[in-house]
């Protein structure tokens, strides 16, 4: 393992020596929590596998270091232009879409890649890596299941943006701009609402409205999203208490970052601790997990469900259909619920094929799990498309309401049980927006 001062020393060497070099970083992302999950031997392995495997994508001409414990540099005294360089990019990210064995257990191991140039991003070498570095921490960024940023003034411009929101991002809810809005779920069976899903929102001090698909990845790269989630519980706890003292009782569906479930090893203690401090009952909660925490290995997400289950809470797979997951996976988890993502829905009444696709992947959910949520559902057409099982179906979408206001959920109720109709519904949600 070279100290930064040796790979500085060897990249000013090979400066000097080239008209142009590219030095090239690479991180194993969440590889923390694999040493967590299964030891530092295993992960030393895991290690080994992915630096073998880089190492055999090289030529005579790269220096190769191992950095950190978890990174890689490569130096390469050659143009970002030539075929060489691009064809070692497009080796390693292959490599990582593909999962490493070791000792018969898989691994699904991704990477971030940052990339700078010389002389095009400096003249120094401690230049070169502090832009490979910026073009590292903005590849993260990526949801890619490996992605790679080359270092440009853009990149940088953004990375100071996103340091900046990270920064205020983690006061955010001391300052009051953090608030939760509830979207209505309505069981098919009996036309009812039965529960809301709590939708984090950020509004920042100059009125701006910072849309979740950024800040919560900006979350979970930094380590926030643990403390984030906590406050969420609080509130949706505080919230429905008050809902309880008005008579009104509703599921309540929070969703719960894989990086918590990695992470957070006090999350059933603070949750628990919270529903009784608010006199909720567990058997109301269901928590939300995505789609790519399907790849875990290391057991988290088992025992996170086996807990949540034996709490007497129900799991759910949020974002079905959307991400890349197989059959062997959703056999392994034993979801109580799967909520099939809005994009299967938006266009199911287009064509009999669509309707088909759609119906089918929602026949395999049932066929999974005991109860089904259909998000995304717009208009009429979209559910007169849909073959529903009312006995397990619930409809979350714009076609009965938007995401409320805490505040505004008792009017909405009452109106909805005066008026059930799918078209009187998006004016009564209109009116509390």
């Amino acid at each position: 393992m070279p100290n930064e001062s040796i790979l500085q020393e060897t990249l000013e060497r090979i400066m000097s020596q080239n008209e142009s070099v590219v030095f090239t970083l690479l991180s194993l992302d969440m590889f923390r929590t694999l040493n967590e999950g299964w030891g530092y031997f295993t992960g030393g392995k895991v290690y080994k596998e992915a630096s073998w495997a880089i190492q055999s994508f090289l030529t005579e001409k790269d220096t190769f270091f191992t950095i950190d414990h978890n990174k890689f540099a490569i130096i390469t005294p050659t143009s970002l232009k030539t075929r060489q360089y691009h064809k070692l990019l497009k080796d390693m990210k292959n490599f990582f879409t593909h999962p490493i064995t070791i000792d018969h257990e898989i691994f699904e191991v991704t990477a971030s890649i940052g990339i700078s140039s010389y002389p095009k991003d400096g003249i120094k070498a401690s230049d070169i890596i502090e832009s490979a570095n910026i073009a590292l921490q903005w590849a993260r960024i990526s949801e890619s299941h490996v992605n790679a940023a080359f270092y440009t003034g853009t990149v940088r411009d953004h990375q100071k943006n996103y340091t900046k929101l990270k920064r205020d991002l983690h006061y955010a809810a001391d300052r009051g701009e953090l608030f939760l809005e509830y979207q209505p779920q309505v069981d098919m069976k009996n036309n009812n609402i039965v529960g809301v899903e709590a939708l984090l929102r950020w509004k920042r001090e100059d009125g701006k409205i910072i849309a979740p698909m950024l800040f919560i990845p900006l979350a979970e790269s930094s380590g926030n999203i643990t403390n984030l989630g906590d406050w969420v519980i609080k509130e949706v706890c505080l919230q429905a208490t008050k809902w309880r003292n008005k008579g009104i009782n509703l599921r309540l569906s929070i969703n719960i970052s894989p990086v918590q479930i990695y992470s957070d090893y006090y999350f059933f203690t603070k949750l628990q601790r919270e529903l009784s401090n608010a006199s909720i009952p567990t058997s109301i909660v269901d928590l939300e997990v995505t789609e790519k925490i399907l790849q875990d290995h290391c057991g988290f997400l088992e025992k996170f469900i086996k807990q949540a289950q034996f709490m007497g809470m129900r799991v759910y797979l949020d974002d079905f259909g959307k991400g890349r997951s197989s059959i062997d996976f959703l056999r392994k988890f034993h979801f109580d619920g799967i909520k099939i993502d809005r994009s299967i829905i938006t266009d199911i009444a287009d064509s009999s094929r669509n309707k088909k696709f759609a119906n089918s992947l929602i026949q395999l959910a049932g066929s999974i799990a005991n109860y089904i949520v259909i998000e995304g559902v717009e208009s009429n057409a979209q559910l007169e498309a849909l073959h529903i099982d009312e006995g397990k179906t619930i409809i979350q979408g714009f076609l009965f309401s938007k995401p409320l206001r805490p505040e505004h959920i008792p009017s909405f109720i009452s109106q909805y049980k005066k008026q059930p109709s799918f078209e009187g519904c998006q004016k009564l949600s209109n009116l509390t927006i």
